[in-house]
């Protein structure tokens, strides 16, 4: 069990030295203190795998963990809405941004994830960024989404072309037939409507893979 006075002092003082787990440690039990709290902090680290991971767990999975109860999980989930709102406040909001910068941006947003997520980005005309979409969530293996619901949210956004993008948990971001298929079909219904979908990127274990561009994008990804 970690000494949480000299733990405290660490957090203060140097807290870019910490590393994943004694981050979690702070949060749920250095004003608590408890004799399973260490294997408690490994099993909730284990689950979210990163950082970034944690951001994308849900309330239901974190009070799943033998010891986390409600207000632990509060504790966690609002210490989570705080970064992803400066995360937001430092992603371009309708003005220009470039194909590079928005494929970085996905990569620090869905590498290290346990499951599929399927996201939408709106463009006008000059390629000015609208909005930004989360439209699904899925399993280890799959996400669901529906045409209509793509062209619901581009129609509402008022959007002259589109870019898809979701992640593959554990493998190869190499798009795979389905991965094709689909995004031709999209392609021809929103272009019916007179949007052009510029692109699907996908992101996995080995780096990013562009549709478009059928291949990987080795300098976006490293």
């Amino acid at each position: 069990m970690m000494n949480c006075l000299r733990f405290k002092k660490k957090l203060w003082e140097r807290p870019e030295d910490l590393d994943f787990e004694e981050l979690l440690f702070a949060l749920l039990f250095c004003s608590f203190g408890n004799k399973k709290a260490t294997e408690i902090t490994k099993n909730l680290a284990k689950l979210a795998r990163t950082e970034k991971g944690l951001m994308y767990l849900d309330p239901e999975t974190i009070i799943s963990i033998n010891g986390i109860g409600e207000g632990r999980t509060s504790v966690i989930m609002a210490a989570i809405e705080l970064a992803r709102r400066q995360y937001q406040l430092e992603w371009p909001k309708k003005r220009q941004i470039k194909l590079s910068n928005l494929a970085k941006h996905l990569k620090c947003r869905l590498e290290g994830l346990g499951r599929e997520y399927f996201y939408l980005f709106s463009f006008n005309r000059s390629f000015g960024l609208i909005q930004e979409h989360l439209l699904a969530r899925g399993g280890a293996d799959a996400v669901n989404v529906y045409f209509r619901d793509i062209i619901k949210v581009l129609v509402n956004d008022r959007a002259s072309q589109a870019l898809i993008a979701h992640n593959h948990p554990d493998e190869s971001a190499k798009a795979s037939p389905a991965d094709l298929q689909s995004m031709q079909k999209l392609k021809k219904v929103i272009g019916e409507l007179g949007i052009i979908l510029i692109d699907q990127y996908i992101v996995g274990l080995d780096g990013i893979y562009s549709c478009k561009e059928v291949g990987f994008l080795k300098s976006i990804a490293a």
